[in-house]
């Protein structure tokens, strides 16, 4: 399992751009930690997932797994070990044991693993066999249900680090956090980075990155950021409510 993830000096920029959407964003997170990534629309949270996975190569600096390069490593190799959960995520029109087992096929008969990862991501269905999506004749599921199903498949998977960029952006605050605190328990030993733009999952973490313009604005527990008063206790201040 990767004991560290760091990003030294990373800058990023889409073709066709003359702004960074990074820039030389430097990071560690240690084995086992649970990050939450914030930050408003355009700071720049969800392309620092895409370069964490490799997905897209980052112009200047470096991404090490372990000390080693991200480009060293093959693409099987790389992605065995990584679970992410986008917000455009896919709803397939299969079984409930097909959505969730997709992610580790090998294990698609083991129900009891199932059962727990579906509980785990707050959702009951006894019939692990039923039909999902009306195209073929199935249940069709609310946008957090399916919001649900999708992160049981990420926690299914096997994986040592699993990423979620905005997880639960379809459900009510409420329990939104009442599923991320379960997700929190399912993946204890892994590494989890949650993308997010809402407060709700900062107390539940080790630590919260703060994005702003495709620079780290700021890093700490909650407790530490709090007492900061910077841009993290703006955005708390401002959603609190929310979750009361």
């Amino acid at each position: 399992m990767a004991e560290s993830i760091t990003l030294e000096n990373v800058s990023f920029k889409y073709p066709n751009s003359d702004k960074y959407a990074l820039s030389f964003i430097n990071l560690a997170v240690r084995k086992g930690e649970k990050i939450a990534i914030l930050g408003e629309n355009g700071s720049g949270k969800t392309t620092l997932s895409k370069v964490l996975l490799g997905l897209y190569p980052a112009e200047q600096g470096q991404i090490l797994y372990d000390g080693k390069a991200i480009t060293d490593f093959t693409k099987e190799s790389f992605y065995a070990g990584i679970s992410a959960i986008a917000q455009d995520f896919v709803s397939y029109n299969l079984t409930v044991r097909e959505n969730v087992a997709i992610s580790d096929i090998a294990r698609i008969d083991d129900d009891p693993a199932i059962q727990a990862t579906l509980s785990d991501a707050g959702m009951v269905e006894n019939n692990l066999d039923a039909m999902m999506g009306r195209e073929f004749g199935g249940k069709e599921l609310s946008g957090g249900q399916w919001q649900k199903l999708a992160i049981a498949r990420g926690l299914f998977k096997e994986s040592e680090i699993i990423l979620l960029d905005e997880p639960t952006s379809a459900l009510d605050p409420l329990i939104e956090t009442e599923i991320l605190t379960k997700f929190i328990k399912a993946a204890e030993g892994k590494t989890a980075l949650i993308i997010s733009h809402r407060i709700g999952l900062c107390k539940l973490v080790d630590r919260i990155v703060v994005m702003k313009d495709g620079r780290v604005a700021e890093t700490g527990t909650h407790s530490e950021l709090i007492a900061s008063s910077g841009k993290y206790a703006k955005l708390y201040k401002s959603q609190a409510k929310r979750y009361e």
